[in-house]
């Protein structure tokens, strides 16, 4: 039985044929990969690092086309577009995954780890394959992990405990687990596209929203937002998601170059972190931020339990459990 995408090509002829996504010419295998993030950010760079090594893997076999910024869709069209082959690949921040299964959703539980070090090693190894086994089945295949960093709350005025965030309008991810973390931390979250986020800031629809470092330098915030508060609540991990309509017409060695260069993507995705949050700051307080690091993390961590409950009823106490093992 033909996929949807075998029907599209098939059924495609001459000059619309070669307009096709992963469509191949002279032997070379082209693809498609959205991301909703800066090209300048940690996901933008690990896109295109992922990339360059497959070329280069491949020997040019197999190339990769990177859109940045939203260019092909946002996040929730860039998730149907690979899930029904109309595009091949993503980037994707987890915590904007909203059409994935309530397991996949808990891996963005905030204050799961004691260090982004912690984080990189669970996803390195098994809540990484945990997380991956999780999207079977859905038309993602999952091909590794990058990186998008340590999120933290922007605002107009310091935040540094959980008071602090009373009735605040802030917007997170559209995902159901962002919006009950900071429900449980006293806020009123609004969920909207990363790409709605500074209109929606310079109009007062909301007053805050929350990001890592190097999210906050591409998307250019100054004048909109003045504070930031180093919260670290959430580590976002990002995932390279890949049609599964795509993948079976692949070979397993086409597949195993694929995910050694999704690899090449997590390492620069984790050297951008580690540079924006060495380098970062310091550009930021050069624009003019107020730099808040002196965050009462104990408080944030005595409401995480609430935060835990809150997410339990979205993922399943059984999932969140297993997720907390995974990482111990």
């Amino acid at each position: 039985m033909f996929s949807r995408r075998q029907f599209l090509i098939a059924s495609a002829a001459g000059a619309a044929a070669l307009s096709m996504p992963h469509v191949a010419r002279a032997g070379v295998r082209s693809f498609r990969l959205g991301s909703v993030s800066a090209e300048n950010s940690a996901i933008g760079v690990a896109g295109n690092a992922f990339a360059k090594a497959l070329a280069e893997k491949s020997g040019g076999s197999l190339v990769v086309e990177v859109f940045h910024g939203s260019a092909i869709g946002k996040a929730g069209e860039l998730v149907a577009g690979v899930k029904d082959s109309s595009i091949d690949m993503f980037s994707l921040a987890l915590d904007v995954l909203s059409d994935v299964p309530n397991t996949t959703k808990g891996l963005v539980t905030p204050f799961l780890f004691p260090s982004r070090d912690a984080a990189r090693a669970a996803f390195a190894g098994k809540l990484g394959e945990f997380g991956v086994q999780s999207l079977a089945g859905t038309g993602i295949m999952g091909l590794g992990w990058c990186e998008n960093g340590l999120r933290h709350v922007t605002s107009r005025m310091p935040v540094r405990t959980p008071a602090d965030l009373a009735g605040l309008k802030i917007r997170v991810p559209e995902s159901p687990v962002s919006v009950a973390t900071f429900k449980a931390l006293g806020a009123s979250p609004v969920p909207l596209p990363f790409a709605e986020l500074v209109p929606k800031l310079k109009s007062g629809e909301v007053d805050a929203q929350e990001n890592p470092i190097s999210n906050i330098i591409a998307a250019k915030l100054e004048g909109v937002q003045t504070h930031v508060s180093l919260t670290g609540h959430t580590y976002s991990p990002a995932l390279f998601g890949m049609s599964e309509d795509v993948a079976s017409e692949l070979s397993e060695a086409e597949l195993a170059m694929i995910r050694e260069a999704a690899i090449a993507g997590m390492k620069a995705s984790h050297e951008e972190s580690n540079q924006a949050d060495a380098n970062g700051l310091g550009l930021l307080k050069d624009n003019g931020w107020t730099i808040v690091d002196d965050v009462d993390v104990a408080s944030f961590m005595k409401a995480s339990e609430a935060v835990h409950a809150a997410c339990a009823e979205i993922v399943g106490a059984d999932v969140l459990a297993e997720i907390k093992k995974l990482v111990s």
